[in-house]
């Protein structure tokens, strides 16, 4: 419990680029920053569930600065749906390097970001930590006082 009170973690979402829309949350704080972006599909041989660009899937990488300005508005929020064109219109300005393979609509859209907590947020998990610890520190000296008193008076 105790090294669980910063948070700051990765998060992984994918989709079918059908869709048209991701949903970039998190479980705790907000959006800190988009780390990597792109577009994952079958026949690169990148894992269909990696979340970054590799040298497999980095020739359908999404090069539209629209794209980039959709998930820039994820950042400093718990919730924010991204939704795009699935025909490519928000993903490329040129043609990527793959060629149609990029613009499959089975290919999965991949955003990794990262979700923090404030200092205020932070502060108020200490406290709600602090409140425990003394609650199961007082549950535990009644304990061992209710057994000690047992125990002198011979009924254990």
């Amino acid at each position: 419990m105790i090294s669980n009170l910063g948070y700051s973690e990765m998060e992984c979402r994918n989709i079918p680029v059908s869709l048209g829309n991701i949903a970039i949350t998190c479980p705790y704080g907000t959006v800190g920053k988009i780390f990597d972006y792109g577009i994952n599909h079958e026949e690169s041989g990148s894992p269909v569930d990696s979340c970054s660009n590799n040298d497999q899937n980095r020739g359908c990488k999404p090069n539209d600065e629209k794209i980039d300005k959709l998930l820039a508005q994820a950042i400093g929020k718990d919730r924010f749906n991204v939704k795009f064109s699935s025909s490519g219109n928000d993903f490329w300005t040129s043609n990527p390097t793959s060629g149609k393979d990029c613009y499959d609509q089975t290919n999965l859209f991949f955003v990794q970001y990262s979700c923090i907590q404030s200092n205020a947020q932070q502060d108020e998990k200490y406290q709600h930590l602090n409140v425990a610890s003394t609650t199961a520190a007082l549950i535990s000296l009644l304990f061992v006082l209710l057994l000690t008193k047992l125990y002198k008076g011979g009924k254990i």
